[in-house]
Formats: C-alpha cells, sequence, structure tokens
C-alpha cells in the first residue's frame, strides 16, 4: 500500500477508535437526555444549560488555553524525542492548572450573587453557583491530565476515559434526577466533574508519565511561552464561550427558561451526536499537525487528508439526521421539544461547512499566529452574535437556526481565503469534487422536505441517504482499502 494511501488509513483509524466511543458515549447521552426531559423538562434542562455554560465561561478564561498550549509543545517534543522537555512541560503544567483551578473556585464564589442575578434574574440560585466552584476545580484537574495523554497520542486511554466517564455518570444521574428532580441538578454536575477527574487520574497515572517538580515561581517563568500561546488560546475559546453565553442569556431573557431549554436542546443534537465526529478527529489531528507545523508541505498534506476523510464520514450523517430529525427529538426528549425542529435542520445543514472550516481552523491555532487569531476571533465572533440575536428577532429559534446555516458558510468562505492567501493552503481538485457532490446531496435531501406526498417524500430521502452512504463507502474503500481489509478479518472469523 502507497504511502498516502496510509496516511489516509492512519486519519481513518484515529477517527473510528473515537468515533467508535463516541458512539458508544452518544448512545448513553441519548439516554441521559431522554431522562432529563422527562424527569426535569424544558425548565429543568434550562437550568443545567445555564449552569454548564457558566463553568465553561469561567474555565475556559482561567485555564489560559494551557491545555491546547500543552497538547502543541508535548507532539513537537515527542517528535523530536525529547524525553525531560515533555516531563518539564508536564511539571509547569501541573502547578499552572493547580493555581488556575484555586483561583476559579475564589472567582466563582466571590462573583456567585452577581451569577446568580445576572443568568436567572434573582438571588435564588447564589447557593448553586458557590457549590459548582468545586465542579470547576475538577474540570481544570482533569483538563492537565487528559491534555498530557492527548499529546502523548495515548487515544486508548483517552478513549476508555470517555467511555467509562460517561457511563459512570449516567448511572449517578438518572437515580438522583429520578428521586430528587431540579434539587439533583448541582449535585450532579459536580459528581460529574469528579468522576472525570478520578478516571483520568487512574490513566495518567497507569500511563507511568513521569514529570519533573517545580515551585510556583519556577512554573510562572519557565511557563511563560505556554502561557503566551495558552492566552491566545484562551482568549479565542472564551470569547466564543461568551457569545453563546450571551445569545443564552438574551434566549432566557426574552423567551424564558423553557424556550432556552428548547435551544439547549437543540445544540445538545447538533454538537453532541453530528458533532461527535469533531470530537473524535480532534484527539488524533492537532498533535498530528503541531508536528510538521513548519512543513508547509506537509501541512496541507494533513489538513487536505483530514477534510477528507471528514467530510465524507458527515455527509451520511448529516443527510441521515435531516431525514429523522422529528423522530429523533421525540425519541432524545419529548413532544414538548418539537419547536426546535426549525433550528436543528437548519443548523446540521451548516455542519457540512463547519466540517471544512473547522480542519482549516486548526493550522491558525498550530501556527501559532497571535495576531491573526485574534483577529479573526473577535471578527467571527462578533459576526455570530450579530447574526444569531438578529435571527432570533425575527425568527425565534427558526431563525438562529437560519442565522448559525449561514454563518457556518460565511465562515468557511472568509477562513478558506486567509489561509490560502497567508500560509498557501489549498486542496487539490479531488477534494473539491467531493465536496460539492457531498453538498448537492445536503441540499437535496432538505429540499426534499418540501415535497408534499408522504411517500414521494421518503422515497427520494431513504434514496439519498444510500446513495450518499454508496458514494463515500466508495471513497472511503479507494484511498484507505477498508472494504478489503474487513472482508479479511470476516474470512479469518469463518476459517476459525
Amino acid at each position: 500500500m502507497s504511502e498516502k494511501s496510509n496516511s489516509y488509513k492512519q486519519v481513518l483509524k484515529a477517527t473510528s477508535l473515537f468515533g467508535g466511543v463516541q458512539f458508544i458515549g452518544m448512545i448513553l447521552s441519548i439516554i441521559k437526555s431522554k431522562c432529563i426531559a422527562v424527569l426535569l423538562g424544558a425548565h429543568g434542562m434550562g437550568i443545567i444549560s445555564l449552569l454548564n455554560a457558566t463553568i465553561d465561561l469561567i474555565s475556559e478564561f482561567i485555564k489560559v488555553g494551557l491545555d491546547t498550549s500543552v497538547v502543541k509543545d508535548i507532539a513537537y517534543a515527542k517528535m523530536n524525542s525529547n524525553e525531560y522537555e515533555i516531563q518539564n512541560i508536564i511539571g509547569v503544567l501541573q502547578k499552572l492548572l493547580l493555581i488556575s483551578g484555586f483561583f476559579g473556585v475564589i472567582l466563582m464564589v466571590s462573583l456567585s450573587p452577581i451569577l446568580s442575578k445576572l443568568v436567572f434574574e434573582n438571588a435564588t440560585h447564589v447557593n448553586a453557583f458557590i457549590c459548582i466552584s468545586v465542579a470547576l476545580l475538577f474540570k481544570q484537574l482533569s483538563i492537565g491530565q487528559l491534555s498530557v495523554l492527548q499529546g502523548l497520542r495515548k487515544m486508548n486511554y483517552l478513549a476508555k476515559i470517555s467511555l467509562l466517564s460517561n457511563l459512570i455518570g449516567l448511572c449517578i444521574a438518572i437515580p438522583l434526577y429520578y428521586f430528587y428532580g431540579t434539587k439533583a441538578i448541582v449535585p450532579v454536575i459536580i459528581a460529574n466533574s469528579f468522576v472525570v477527574f478520578i478516571i483520568s487520574k487512574y490513566f495518567f497515572n497507569k500511563a507511568k508519565i513521569k514529570s519533573i517538580k517545580k515551585n510556583f515561581l519556577e512554573a510562572f517563568v519557565e511557563g511563560k511561552q505556554i502561557l503566551k500561546f495558552g492566552g491566545m488560546i484562551s482568549l479565542k475559546g472564551g470569547i466564543t464561550l461568551l457569545t453563546l453565553y450571551i445569545l443564552q442569556l438574551y434566549i432566557g431573557h426574552f423567551g424564558g427558561v423553557k424556550e432556552l431549554g428548547l435551544y439547549s436542546a437543540g445544540f445538545i443534537i447538533i454538537n453532541s451526536y453530528v458533532g461527535l465526529i469533531f470530537n473524535a478527529m480532534q484527539m488524533d489531528y492537532f498533535p498530528r499537525l503541531s508536528e510538521v507545523v513548519n512543513n508547509k508541505v506537509q501541512l496541507r498534506k494533513i489538513v487536505q487528508e483530514q477534510s477528507f476523510i471528514a467530510i465524507l464520514i458527515v455527509t451520511p450523517i448529516i443527510v441521515l439526521f435531516i431525514i429523522a430529525v422529528p423522530f429523533i427529538i421525540q425519541i432524545l426528549y419529548t413532544k414538548e421539544f418539537l419547536g426546535v425542529l426549525g433550528l436543528v435542520s437548519w443548523a446540521i445543514l451548516g455542519t457540512l461547512f463547519k466540517t471544512v472550516s473547522w480542519t482549516i481552523g486548526y493550522v491558525l491555532i498550530a501556527k501559532g499566529d497571535t495576531k491573526l487569531f485574534i483577529k479573526t476571533t473577535l471578527f467571527f465572533n462578533t459576526l455570530l452574535l450579530i447574526m444569531t440575536i438578529s435571527g432570533y428577532y425575527l425568527g425565534r429559534l427558526l431563525g438562529v437556526g437560519v442565522s448559525f446555516f449561514v454563518y457556518y458558510i460565511l465562515h468557511f468562505i472568509v477562513l478558506r481565503v486567509i489561509t490560502q492567501l497567508k500560509y498557501e493552503l489549498y486542496f487539490d481538485k479531488k477534494f473539491t469534487q467531493v465536496f460539492w457532490v457531498s453538498i448537492l446531496f445536503c441540499l437535496s435531501v432538505f429540499l426534499s422536505l418540501l415535497i408534499k406526498g408522504d411517500i414521494v417524500k421518503y422515497i427520494t430521502m431513504f434514496s439519498l441517504l444510500l446513495l450518499s452512504l454508496i458514494y463515500s463507502i466508495y471513497h472511503l474503500d479507494k484511498n484507505t482499502g477498508i472494504l478489503n481489509k474487513l472482508i479479511k478479518l470476516l474470512k479469518m472469523k469463518q476459517d476459525k
């Protein structure tokens, strides 16, 4: 098999490993979401969404992008077989995240009266914000362990952590929500963060990862470069989360907590179920990208391969979701949540463009181009906030869905132009053809929703789904030989 074929195969293998784990995690998440919808309703889901969004927002700022920065540095040091540098980076990271974790606790406790008033427009949730500050600390400590494992490309351990965390989290959440209802929301959030910390700690120790112990002063002095790059990442992530947080507050204020719960449910479907492929890919993709960041040819090759595999995997998933969204919403939640149908349908359609811009966007992170990174972050998030608030004002949740669809297209076009001019990053004819065919499949199934007769409509939809599957499998097999491998495995089992 050629080197090029092996390279595509590596991308598919890494994606399959985490894709399988993410799929199991998705099933567990479906069960959890269904239980929350039945036991707590849209109002309870709205409360969970606001509390988790607050934790994520504060966490993004206080971790100063250390996780992404460390993955990049460890991957590069690993490529150069610099064991001392790896141990030194880990020692610095552990101290810095410990400081940021305790700072986060103090910050959230201090701001709890303000947060309660801002988020819920009353002072009844002050104690909730004080309590979930503990979850913030566990989250920070877990981040350090997970980022080191990712940088060292301990993919099996990361997969096991994800699977076990989801399973145990589910076992904790369901009985607590059943017996205590909304009163269990805060304990569940704390318990879930603690579970992730304990499991990641176990596998971190199992990997026998060594580190050079640092005091706080040494960590600050030696971690300047990590903090400098991490600060850029943190700013980007923080601005993005702040943008979505403002949108949530806007919807909660003008539409109520129940409508916010519907919005949150819609984006759980998009980000947790359709977006699982992004989580699966980034675990292996970013470390590989960081290893070749100074090699223009190799960088272009990795981006193209990742984009190619991603599009082929995502397209049938998008087609399936567009067809099955009404059934998925009722399976995952209840009929009360059907009001989010338009939002989900439009936003999922835009995911195709998001897939390519996602792979391109990591180039800016790997390059560490601070000025360009900050400028694009501010531009895109300002655009997103204006478009989504305008969309909600004009068309409520449906308007938000349309806004996200248009935004994903604009994001892809602008980022595509920037990276081509700045880094000479472009796609070859093979990828372009596959991308346009994928767009055609997704648009065709979306437009087929307008067909009035149910029989004709569903025959058309399922025909498009079948064709998109055949098309994706054909090109995946052509570049990775996956079908031949599966046939050989089946023959081996039959022979036994």
